[in-house]
Formats: structure tokens, C-alpha cells, sequence
């Protein structure tokens, strides 16, 4: 008997461990999430701040390419300026496709938490289900199972009538006995 409740208390201490960790979890996961939307702003910012890198490289190239002297020093600055568009161009697109693939680790995250949250919606109606058929089939055993005090009054109810009919099947044997020599009489 000490064994099995040993084991039941083991089974409710690790239902307990269970039900912490699954919150350490939904806490951890909505702080990656919150995490990833913070890392998307500051990568949205960088983004837009090297397209506004890039803007600025294109335009001085522009005006240096526009320039009608052609001396070794304007070839200089649209060589260098050229080197410009082209850092800012790998650094802008660097960013934009940190910002895509946090966008979809985002996606991610969410999809991965309203498939929780509906898994544990449904883990939620089947324990409900099963605690009101527990309930239900508890009733039932209550009902055709009568209480202990009913018990004890049916059997002195029973050791009653047992009495009572012991009684009356003396009194008829007296009676018949009685009957039987009356008519030997």
C-alpha cells in the first residue's frame, strides 16, 4: 500500500516539475519573441540608414561624374566614389536581407505560439471533457452504491424480519403440533 502511494505522490511531483517548466517555456518563448521584434527595429534602422548611405554615395558620384574636367584628381574621386556605391550598395543589401530573414523568423515565432496556445486550448476542453465524465461516473457509482448508514439500517432491518419470521414459524409449529393431537384426540 506504502508503494503505491509513493508512486502516485512521484507522479503528482513530476506533473508539478511539468506544469513550471511549461511556463518557463511560454515565458522563454515570448521573450525571444519580444527579442527578435527589438533585433527587427534595430536592423530596420541600420537598413535605412545604409540605403540612405547608398543614396548619398550614388549622388557624389553623380556630381563627380559630372564634372567636365577629367584631371587625374576627379578620376581619383570617381574611383573612390564608385568604391562608395559599391560598399553601400553590399552593406544595404546586407541589411535588408537581415531585416527579410527576421521578418521570418518572426513569422515563425508566431505560428509556432498560436499553434500552442491552440494545443493548449485543446489539452484544456479534454481535461475539462475527462473531469466531467470523472464526475459524472462518480455520481453514478454514488447513486447505486447506497451509504453506510443505509447499510446498517437495511441489516437491522433484515436481522428484524428474520427475527419476526423465526417467531412466527415457531408459533405455527406449536400451533400445528397443538392441531395434530387435537385430532388424535
Amino acid at each position: 500500500m506504502a508503494a503505491a502511494k509513493k508512486t502516485v505522490e512521484t507522479v503528482e511531483s513530476i506533473q508539478k516539475e511539468i506544469n513550471k517548466l511549461t511556463i518557463k517555456l511560454e515565458k522563454a518563448k515570448a521573450k525571444q519573441l519580444s527579442d527578435t521584434t527589438k533585433q527587427l527595429t534595430k536592423l530596420t534602422k541600420t537598413s535605412d540608414k545604409a540605403a540612405a548611405k547608398l543614396k548619398t554615395a550614388k549622388n557624389k558620384l553623380q556630381a563627380v561624374s559630372k564634372s567636365k574636367n577629367k584631371t587625374s584628381a576627379v578620376k581619383k574621386q570617381i574611383q573612390s566614389a564608385k568604391k562608395a556605391v559599391t560598399a553601400a550598395t553590399t552593406e544595404a543589401k546586407m541589411a535588408k536581407e537581415a531585416v527579410k530573414v527576421t521578418k521570418e523568423t518572426i513569422t515563425q515565432l508566431k505560428a509556432v505560439a498560436k499553434a500552442d496556445a491552440a494545443a493548449k486550448k485543446a489539452v484544456a476542453a479534454f481535461q475539462k471533457d475527462i473531469d466531467k465524465k470523472s464526475t459524472q461516473s462518480n455520481k453514478k457509482k454514488a447513486a447505486k452504491k447506497p451509504t453506510k448508514t443505509a447499510n446498517k439500517t437495511s441489516a437491522k432491518a433484515k436481522k428484524a424480519k428474520r427475527t419476526i419470521s423465526k417467531k412466527t414459524a415457531s408459533k405455527k409449529s406449536v400451533t400445528k403440533k397443538r392441531g395434530s393431537r387435537a385430532k388424535a384426540a
